[in-house]
């Protein structure tokens, strides 16, 4: 499954209506808006935009800031959340809310990709937030430093269409990893039809919505991902084909074991890549809570026994009846994971 997206910011808005319903018709499930760049440009429709996609029902929602080299990375976050904070102030209470760091080599200013980096690592430490650094590969190569979850952008022929008609597949070279691990979202175009929308960035993310609610949030939706009491599939220490597999796993979703490769040992770079994966804790254990970002289907059980049997002419109730027959096993999507829950006690 693909799900669409927009990035849009004040260039945007002297293009068209700023249709956020239309939009949403049209197929975008995810919106970011540009607020702030370096510590004295604000977007000035950039809570209008925002407001407009909510009440359209747009579920998952972003600010991004373009940093500039020559300023503090301190000053320019808080240059950046103060204006999201005043303009958006609803953003904290709102479960799908992400940020994005735009980073690129502009003519005036080739940004470093490190200064991208810290201005992730310093958006993530103030606000919990997932946090998405678009630093594309034709600008930055694989010198764009770890773990951030990557937005790549790679046009083709740039061609005018909407976001169906113009979406490369699941399967481009666009798709192709970089900088040791796999882009979350791609840029394929900027010159997409969107809604009443014509010149607006069209954006995709391989996966569910349920699978990109579990990346923004860190929960699928049908209860807390997590915490304690979660069956513990490895752990730091662990060696053998269970940590391949996983391994492997984490690899296929966007994680980097750039040294060691899917070796089959645990140590701290398997740590690394499960903790920028899940979001939370140090990765030094994987449980199942950690896995609900993949469709994780549990195959049926066996049936329940048969109903007592009749009781006998004179004699005792008969036995019980035999058990049901099993139940059909669930059906997995290519690439996802079978992990069967033991029965509470």
């Amino acid at each position: 499954m693909t799900l669409f997206g927009w990035d849009a910011s004040d260039y945007d808005w002297s293009r068209g209506s700023m249709d956020l319903v239309a939009a949403r018709n049209a197929g975008v499930m995810f919106f970011t808006y540009k607020a702030t760049e370096s510590t004295t440009v604000r977007h000035v429709h950039y809570g209008d935009a925002l407001n407009r996609a909510r009440n359209a029902g747009i579920e998952f929602l972003g600010a991004y800031i373009v940093p500039r080299s020559g300023r503090g990375v301190s000053a320019q976050v808080d240059y950046f959340l103060g204006y999201v904070n005043s303009a958006t102030p609803w953003w904290t209470s709102f479960p799908g809310f992400f940020f994005q760091v735009d980073t690129e080599k502009w003519s005036y200013d080739a940004v470093s990709p490190v200064l991208g980096a810290e201005v992730c690592a310093e958006l993530r430490r103030r606000t919990g937030r997932q946090v998405v650094h678009y630093a594309p590969k034709w600008a930055y190569g694989n010198t764009i430093p770890q773990p951030d979850p990557l937005w790549a952008s790679s046009y083709g022929d740039n061609g005018i269409g909407t976001l169906q008609q113009k979406y490369p597949g699941d399967s481009s070279a666009r798709w192709v990893a970089y900088s040791g691990r796999t882009p979350t979202f791609l840029q394929f175009g900027s010159n997409i039809i969107i809604g009443s929308q014509r010149t607006c960035d069209g954006n995709a993310y391989r996966g569910t919505v349920e699978q990109l609610r579990m990346f923004i949030t860190g929960s699928s939706g049908d209860g807390p991902a997590g915490g304690d009491g979660d069956v513990v599939i490895i752990k730091a220490g662990d060696k053998g084909a269970e940590v391949t597999k996983w391994q492997n796993w984490g690899l296929a979703r966007g994680g980097s074991l750039p040294n060691f490769g899917a070796d089959g040992d645990y140590g701290t770079e398997t740590a690394n890549m499960f903790k920028a994966l899940v979001g939370y804790g140090d990765g030094r254990a994987l449980a199942t809570g950690d896995t609900a970002f993949v469709d994780i289907k549990t195959g049926a059980v066996k049936g329940q026994k048969g109903d007592q049997g009749d009781p006998g002419l004179d004699g005792e109730d008969g036995a019980d009846g035999l058990p049901g027959p099993k139940g059909d096993a669930a059906v997995l999507a290519p690439g996802m994971t079978l992990i069967v829950q033991p029965e509470p006690e």
